[in-house]
């Protein structure tokens, strides 16, 4: 479904493309879509939305329409803006991005300074500087946020709301706690930075990010690996009693995992061998089954406008 609206054009900005997924946030872009084209066009900017209506329609509708605007703005959950960035990768578009955060997790907006307001997102997405941030390609396919496994890796797309709300990071404590029980430890081997990494692991992240479910905080921030082109990498071994868990989940509250139950450190690039039936995280998407792949940062590839780093 497409609406278009003619502007003036009076910033830098003659038109944009907006592609929004109606369902994200229980419903909140379906409600707020008019209003976030009239902030567009209230800046004399003309404005072409485009709906999706399945998984996978956002990468469509950038691939094959993103080099007719000035910029592509991506209004949905932390999903529709990794499909939005896959489409316009995949094909070679050097265009502005642009994120209006709907969903229910939005890791890459808080890292980035995105307002969790909508209508302030829209106007940030018109007024904002335009930056340049990194990219990581997971196998064939691109990421601006996180690809990860295991205990904590989903409970920012599981964990009810209303106990984040209501209990922050002890929310993720208990959620976590319960995916332990249910799930055995993941033996992997990952080489990076000239050392390789092998052990039963409950939980591994490739990041973007300076920080995991908006709650656990990595050694880098936003800005130093844009600088630096390189991830935040986070792999944490299985307990083997309570005092082992105990360091964990201490580590991770505190941010500090220089103990013998974390591996953590930056890189640009990771090989992984997976194990068999391991099913990994990538922006709220899963990767499918795979053996063997690499993980790269591509420094600067995607222009985006409207962080605030």
């Amino acid at each position: 479904m497409r609406y278009d609206h003619n502007g003036m054009g009076q910033y830098d900005m003659q038109n944009v493309l907006i592609i929004a997924n109606p369902a994200a946030g229980k419903r909140a872009v379906e409600a707020q879509l008019g209003n976030i084209m009239q902030v567009f066009i209230d800046s004399g900017i003309a404005v072409t939305a485009m709906i999706t209506s399945r998984r996978g329609e956002a990468r469509e509708i950038a691939r094959r329409h993103a080099s007719e605007y000035d910029m592509a703005v991506s209004v949905g959950g932390d999903g529709t803006l990794n499909e939005t960035v896959n489409g316009i990768m995949a094909a070679g578009i050097n265009k502005p991005v642009a994120y209006i955060p709907c969903g229910s997790t939005n890791d890459f907006a808080s890292a980035c300074g995105i307002p969790k307001n909508i209508l302030k997102a829209a106007q940030q997405a018109v007024c904002g500087d335009t930056l340049m941030l990194n990219v990581g390609t997971f196998g064939e396919r691109c990421f601006v946020g996180t690809a990860f496994f295991g205990a904590f890796s989903w409970l920012g797309y599981t964990t009810d709301q209303a106990k984040k709300n209501r209990l922050g990071f002890s929310a993720y404590v208990v959620d976590g706690l319960k995916e332990m029980k249910r799930n055995q430890p993941h033996r992997l081997r990952l080489s990076a930075n000239g050392r390789t990494y092998e052990g039963e692991y409950i939980f591994g992240a490739v990041s973007n990010l300076p920080t995991l479910c908006g709650v656990i905080k990595l050694p880098c921030t936003q800005s130093e690996l844009a600088e630096r082109g390189v991830f935040n990498v986070l792999l944490i071994k299985a307990p083997k009693n309570a005092a082992s868990l105990n360091d964990i989940l201490h580590g991770i509250k505190t941010g500090s995992f220089e103990g013998e139950m974390f591996d953590c450190f930056q890189t640009e690039y990771i090989a992984v061998d997976n194990e068999k039936g391991l099913i990994w995280n990538i922006d709220g998407e899963s990767s499918g089954e795979l053996d063997s792949f690499n993980i790269r940062c591509s420094k600067g590839a995607l222009m985006f406008r409207g962080a605030k780093l």
